[in-house]
């Protein structure tokens, strides 16, 4: 399952290489305020919103998780960084002409959380080593593909260009039965809550403009299943 979880952070960091400048925007704001003499003005500019300040809100540039957490904890304080603005007249000058983030610069970030957030969720499942989660595996990885076809027609250019490259790399790693460790669909298989049809039904869903590939797909599929208990069969 770490696999899993290796080959969804390189999907999704490749996708998100190119930051989009409300993200910058933020990061460069997160990063002021990380100086400790900064630190204090801003933990006072906090004290009159009902969020509790109690750590340092750490600049995440190098992995698209870090990034996550960052926003997911920035965007609760947008007033007190507003604020800053005039109590620190630093805070301005250190983004130069483009000024510090904007309103709009706060809403796009929202919706990235809630783009990536799907991704975040996915990733906790596949790295957790306290309990089993092999038979969620078909389920995170079908809802973050549909998920990308839906972001690939957003009528907002960003999500929509973001959409179809992550979409892109998903395909390259699990676009192809043959790449696929198939015990991740076993795994849904073997639940009686979801059998072999209900794999087969979200095939057909998730390839609708293609339905030789989601049939060849769901085909080759039972054929394994069939080895696999032919093998078990004949050994115990």
């Amino acid at each position: 399952m770490r696999c899993c979880a290796h080959i969804l952070n390189l999907v999704v960091n490749d996708g998100l290489k190119d930051v989009h400048n409300s993200i910058a925007s933020i990061q460069t704001t997160v990063r002021f305020v990380s100086y400790d003499k900064i630190m204090l003005c801003f933990s006072l500019c906090s004290l009159h919103i009902d969020v509790f300040f109690s750590h340092r809100i750490i600049c995440g540039c190098f992995r698209w998780n870090s990034t996550y957490m960052m926003l997911h904890v920035a965007e609760k304080f947008q007033v007190a960084f507003e604020k800053l603005d005039f109590e620190d007249s630093s805070y301005v000058e250190v983004f130069g002409i483009t000024g510090p983030p904007t309103i709009v610069d706060w809403e796009n970030v929202r919706a990235f959380l809630n783009f990536l957030k799907i991704f975040y969720e996915a990733t906790k499942v596949f790295s957790t080593s306290s309990h089993v989660s092999l038979h969620v595996a078909f389920h995170q990885l079908s809802s973050i593909y549909f998920e990308l076809k839906q972001s690939a027609m957003n009528l907002n250019t960003i999500f929509a260009m973001m959409g179809f490259d992550i979409k892109k790399k998903y395909e390259k790693y699990w676009g192809n039965i043959n790449n696929i460790n198939q015990l991740s669909y076993f795994g849904v298989i073997f639940d009686p809550r979801y059998k072999f049809e209900f794999v087969d039904w979200s095939f057909k869903e998730m390839y609708l403009d293609d339905a030789n590939f989601a049939k060849k797909f769901s085909t080759s599929l039972k054929e394994n299943l069939f080895h696999m208990y032919n093998w078990y069969k004949i050994d115990y």
